[in-house]
C-alpha cells in the first residue's frame, strides 16, 4: 500500500510522518503551519498572485467603466442641456408670440372702440341735425299753413262782408243768400287743412 502524497511530501522535507504530541501544544501548531506552508504554499502563492491580478483587472475594468459612465453621463447632460435650451427657447418664442398677439388684439380693440365712438358721435350729430331740420320743416309748413289759413280767413271775411253789403244794398232774396253761403262753404272746404 502506497503512502498518501501529503505524507511523502512531509517526509521529503524532514517532518515526521506521525508527530509526537507536544505537552505545551506550541510545537504541534508550528509543525502544522510548516506542513500547511509546504503543502499549500505554492498553491497559496499562486492563488494570491491570481487574486491580486484579478483584483488589478477588476480595478482597471471598474476604472474603465467609471470613465465610460462619466463620459456617457457628460454626453447625456449636454444633450439634456441642449434639449432644455431648445425647449426654453421655444417656450420663450411662443410666449412672445402670444404677447405680441395679445398686444395686437388690444390695439385692434382700441381702434375698433375709437371707430365706434366716432361713429356714435357722427350718428348723434346727424340725429340732432335731422331733428333740427325736421323741426324747421314743421315750423315752416306750420307758418305756410297759418299764412294760407289767414289768407283764406281774410278772403272769407271779405266775401262775407261784401255779401252783407250786397244784401243790405240790394235787399236780395233768400235764394241769393243761400247761394252766397254755399259758395263760401265750398271755398272753405277747398282751403288746405292743417292736420
Amino acid at each position: 500500500m502506497r503512502k498518501p502524497e501529503i505524507l511523502e511530501r512531509a517526509e521529503s522535507v524532514g517532518l515526521p510522518a506521525h508527530p509526537s504530541p507536544d505537552p505545551g501544544g506550541n510545537g504541534a501548531q508550528e509543525e502544522l503551519a510548516k506542513v500547511r506552508d509546504i503543502l499549500l504554499g505554492t498553491y497559496t502563492l499562486e492563488f494570491e498572485r491570481k487574486l491580486a491580478q484579478l483584483h488589478q483587472q477588476t480595478e482597471a475594468k471598474v476604472a474603465d467603466l467609471r470613465a465610460d459612465l462619466q463620459r456617457q453621463v457628460g454626453l447625456l447632460e449636454r444633450q439634456l442641456q441642449n434639449e432644455a435650451n431648445v425647449l426654453t427657447e421655444q417656450l420663450r418664442s411662443e410666449r412672445q408670440q402670444r404677447e405680441a398677439g395679445g398686444e395686437e388684439a388690444l390695439g385692434k380693440l382700441s381702434q375698433l372702440r375709437s371707430e365706434l365712438e366716432e361713429r356714435m358721435r357722427r350718428a348723434d350729430a346727424q340725429g340732432e341735425q335731422a331733428h333740427r331740420d325736421l323741426r324747421d320743416q314743421i315750423l315752416s309748413q306750420t307758418n305756410l299753413l297759418a299764412a294760407a289759413l289767414e289768407k283764406r280767413h281774410q278772403e272769407a271775411t271779405r266775401m262775407i262782408s261784401e255779401g252783407l253789403l250786397e244784401l243790405r244794398s240790394s235787399k236780395t232774396d233768400g235764394a241769393t243768400l243761400s247761394s252766397l253761403l254755399t259758395e263760401l262753404a265750398n271755398r272753405l272746404q277747398e282751403a288746405p287743412r292743417s292736420d
